[in-house]
């Protein structure tokens, strides 16, 4: 059956006789998307009688709903704006533009889209979408490292921790990096920091934490001390390693010595067989 509406009325009878009369009924109707059906009942029958909607009840619901391709349009668009760092008021007028590009588009017509809206899109719809796909990326992952860094945001002239989550992707199998989180701090103490940390990752397992990164100042370091303690880790789980404040820093800088040291010493032993062979 065609998924259109179905209309439930209800007959409230007016006549002084009682509830015998059903001629001065007057009817409450309830419509919603459902099969196309009409339910109509009185007070003196237990028994309701179904019947097809009006063609105009149809053309009347209709107008008010929104197909999927206007919904994908403004969430393509949405998307667009995101990653072309477009300011929310680069929507204003779009609505029509898009309509006098387009005149001959149901879609473009029924298309509505303003900077509010795109701002309530992204953060209820686009963002938690993201956000448990990672969620559920990460889960998949033995290990994770988290790096966080602090710094004033202009707007709010609060402090804003902003959270990265570095782990190895199984679907493209390599280590990726993403941004999972922000928080905004107000007098950033270590004790501040670790709550808000704890706050941000409260959907990991920490059990997987295996290192923190962050930049040098003095309260990170006691951040570190006192984030040990508030963790909760069982014997057998892996030990927070201790790379110093940066650990891209340190493993880059690991990477860059040996390369350095091999190719001195393989050059050495050319040059020394070149003397070999020179001499000899």
């Amino acid at each position: 059956m065609a998924s259109t509406q179905y209309s439930l009325n209800f007959s409230a009878s007016t006549s002084a006789a009682g509830p015998s009369s059903t001629s001065d009924s007057v009817p409450i109707a309830m419509t919603s998307t459902t099969s196309a059906l009409l339910v109509t009942t009185t007070l003196d029958s237990s028994t309701p009688s179904i019947t097809e909607p009006t063609t105009d009840a149809r053309i009347g619901l209709t107008s008010f709903l929104h197909k999927d391709d206007v919904t994908k349009a403004e969430i393509m668009w949405t998307l667009k704006t995101v990653m072309s760092n477009y300011s929310y008021s680069s929507a204003t007028g779009l609505n029509e533009l898009l309509r006098t590009m387009f005149p001959d588009s149901d879609t473009a017509k029924k298309f509505q889209l303003s900077s509010k809206k795109m701002a309530y899109i992204i953060r209820f719809g686009l963002a938690p979408y993201f956000n448990s796909k990672l969620l559920s990326e990460v889960k998949k992952c033995d290990h994770f490292v988290l790096a966080f860094d602090e710094s004033l945001n202009k707007v709010t002239q609060h402090g804003q921790m902003d959270i990265h989550i570095r782990f190895f992707d199984k679907c493209s199998e390599k280590v990726s990096t993403r941004y999972f989180g922000s928080q905004f701090l107000g007098h950033a103490t270590a004790d501040d920091l670790v709550i808000n940390f704890v706050e941000a990752i409260k959907d990991l397992n920490s059990r997987q934490l295996t290192q923190i990164s962050m930049d040098g100042p003095s309260v990170n370091w006691s951040f570190i001390d006192k984030i040990k303690d508030k963790l909760v880790r069982d014997p057998g789980d892996p030990v927070l390693l201790d790379l110093g404040s940066c650990s891209l820093h340190i493993v880059h800088g690991a990477f860059q010595t040996v390369p350095k040291n091999l190719i001195s010493g393989i050059c050495n032993v050319k040059r020394s067989y070149h003397c070999l062979e020179v001499g000899g």
